[in-house]
């Protein structure tokens, strides 16, 4: 039985003009995913929940 040796896929050469033309600076256009007032109806939720699975913890756990 012969031994099949595949070659890897040639790739089509791009142009100049078809490269991805990409700012200078990656944090142009971007924006916090989150305002001020969702981070602190996060902290108001998590805080006091993570003290009480705290608080109710088996000790030794």
């Amino acid at each position: 039985m012969k031994t099949i040796i595949k070659a890897p896929p040639r790739r089509k050469p791009q142009s100049a003009g078809a490269t991805t033309n990409r700012p200078g600076n990656p944090a142009t256009g971007k924006r916090l995913p989150y305002g001020l007032a969702d981070c602190v109806i996060f902290l108001a939720i998590a805080i006091p929940l993570l003290i009480a699975m705290c608080a109710t913890g088996r000790p030794g756990a």
